[in-house]
C-alpha cells in the first residue's frame, strides 16, 4: 500500500484560511548582549561634521553611507539619527553589518527602533546586530532568518539561548496577518519544539487566553510548506527504485517523495517523512 502522503499529499489541497489575531505584546525585561561601553569613531570637529554631511545626503537619497558615520557623533545625536533612518540610507553587506554589532552593544536599548526598521529592509546584515538583543521583538526577524538558510546556525542559537524571549516573540507573529512573517514564526515555534521547549511554548501561550494555546497547537501539527518547490532538471524519477511493501512506487509518488526531501528543513525534519518511514 502506498503511504497516503505519497499518494494525494496534503500540499496539493487548498489550505484551510485561519483568521489573523493581534496579540497584545507580553512584559519582559530586554537587555543588551554584552553591552559595550565608549569605543567612539574618529575624533575631532571636522570628522564629525562630515560624518553629518553623508548622513544628511543619505537622508534626501542623494547617497549610501555606512553605520560606521554614526560612531563619532554624541550618543544623542546618533540615537535620534538612527532611529529616524531608513536601511535605503546605508550600503549593507558584511561590513555595515559589524558595524550595527558594535552600534547596538554600545547604544543599546535606545536604538532598537532603528534596528528594527533596518531589518525590514536589510535582513541579512541586521543579524549580527539582532543577536546581540535578548527581546521579543527581535524574535520574528530571526525566524524568517532561521526560514531562509543564510546565517540561520545564528538564529538557531538565538532561540535556543533565549527561548523565553523566542516565544514570547513568535506566538503572536504566528498568529498574525503577515503570511510570510506567520509562515516563517511557525517555523520557528516547531524547532524550538523540536528541541525540548513544547511545554514553554503551550505555557506561553496560556498568557493570552484559551483559544491561543488551541491555535498554537494547530501552528505546531501545521508543517507544510506554504510554497512547493520545482525539482532540478537533473532529478531523474525513472532512476529511483522504490517500493512500498514489495509494491513498486508509481511515478507521481516517487515525484511527491523527492518533493518532499527537497523543501523539508532539516531540523524538524517535514512530518510527512516520517509517515513515509513508518
Amino acid at each position: 500500500m502506498i503511504p497516503a502522503v505519497l499518494a494525494s499529499p496534503s500540499w496539493l489541497r487548498p489550505r484551510p484560511k485561519r483568521k489573523p489575531r493581534i496579540l497584545q505584546a507580553q512584559p519582559y525585561v530586554e537587555q543588551i548582549v554584552e553591552p559595550r561601553r565608549g569605543g567612539r569613531g574618529r575624533d575631532g570637529a571636522e570628522w564629525v561634521e562630515q560624518c553629518r554631511e553623508e548622513l544628511a545626503l543619505a537622508k534626501r537619497g542623494e547617497k549610501r553611507v555606512f553605520i560606521s558615520a554614526l560612531h563619532s557623533l554624541p550618543d544623542d545625536e546618533a540615537i535620534a539619527t538612527w532611529n529616524a533612518s531608513e536601511a535605503s540610507w546605508f550600503h549593507g553587506g558584511d561590513y555595515d553589518a559589524r558595524e550595527l554589532m558594535l552600534h547596538m552593544e554600545r547604544r543599546g536599548l535606545p536604538a532598537m527602533e532603528g534596528l528594527l526598521r533596518y531589518a525590514e529592509g536589510k535582513l541579512p546584515s541586521a543579524v549580527l546586530g539582532l543577536i546581540r538583543v535578548e527581546s521579543p521583538r527581535v524574535a520574528p526577524y530571526l525566524a524568517q532568518v532561521l526560514a531562509k538558510g543564510k546565517k540561520a546556525e545564528l538564529a538557531e542559537k538565538w532561540f535556543l539561548t533565549y527561548p523565553k524571549a523566542a516565544c514570547l516573540g513568535l506566538i503572536p507573529a504566528a498568529l498574525g496577518s503577515d503570511r510570510t512573517v506567520a509562515s516563517a514564526s511557525g517555523h520557528a515555534l516547531r524547532y524550538l519544539a523540536s528541541t525540548g521547549q513544547l511545554e514553554r511554548i503551550r505555557a506561553t501561550a496560556r498568557r493570552w487566553d484559551g483559544d491561543v494555546e488551541r491555535e498554537i497547537d494547530e501552528v505546531l501539527s501545521d508543517d507544510q510548506p506554504t510554497r512547493v518547490p520545482t525539482l532540478p532538471s537533473f532529478v531523474r524519477l525513472d532512476a529511483l527504485s522504490l517500493t512500498s511493501l514489495g509494491e513498486a512506487l508509481p511515478e507521481s509518488a516517487r515525484e511527491h517523495l523527492a518533493l518532499m526531501l527537497r523543501f523539508t528543513p532539516t531540523l524538524p525534519a517535514y512530518s510527512g517523512l516520517r509517515e513515509v518511514r513508518a
